[in-house]
């Protein structure tokens, strides 16, 4: 599927925190200020790395659920979701370290019914009360298919939430699209079917 960071490397989100550093350290070396330059130059660098958008290729399978985030997996179980879906179901907590992209994409192909951001702490996203204490925004999405998919992008100890989803509730949102949800060091995807994720 083709998507829709082809041709963009950074994040728009991402663009002003490396043109101010860029322009600062392009401003403090033309005064020959060099290494306070240098520092700069790096953490233009580095921000311009962070917020990264590279191309990613989903699975054409139909009613497949893509792994909305990098990362690592760090529990996949079948639980009550209370808050939002309020039924058994499968969830996927995905852990983001600071090298992983920190962009997250929709999971499936559907429309966006329910978008409930939640300020909150900044724990560490790895310990389990982060998933309910933390800053998060939680997106509902209705699969193709009819079948309920909440995907939850949770803060971590350093990083705030950037949502980036539509405004419209209603928008439809295509897979082959990949729209970017925003940056986190967690993200839980819960779905009420029983189907296998891609990751």
């Amino acid at each position: 599927m083709p998507d829709r960071a082809v041709g963009i490397p950074i994040v728009r989100e991402g663009i002003p925190f490396v043109a101010a550093l860029g322009g600062t350290a392009t401003l403090v070396g033309a005064f020959g200020w060099i290494a306070p330059a240098v520092v700069l130059s790096g953490a233009t660098a580095f921000a311009a790395w962070f917020f990264r958008n590279p191309r990613r290729v989903s699975p054409c399978a139909e009613g497949a659920v893509v792994a909305p985030g990098d990362g690592k997996i760090i529990a996949i179980e079948e639980d009550y979701e209370p808050r939002f879906l309020k039924d058994d179901a499968i969830r996927m907590s995905i852990f983001l370290n600071i090298f992983d992209v920190h962009v997250n994409r929709m999971p499936c192909d559907g429309t966006v019914e329910h978008i409930v951001y939640q300020p909150g702490r900044f724990v560490a996203a790895n310990r389990p009360e982060a998933t309910l204490s933390n800053e998060q925004n939680a997106v509902m999405i209705r699969a193709a298919n009819g079948a309920k998919v909440l995907c939850v992008q949770v803060a971590g100890l350093i990083v705030a939430l950037h949502p980036a989803v539509p405004r419209a509730a209603s928008a439809p949102i295509a897979a082959a699209s990949l729209a970017a949800l925003c940056y986190s060091f967690l993200a839980d995807i819960t779905w009420l079917w029983r189907r296998r994720a891609v990751a």
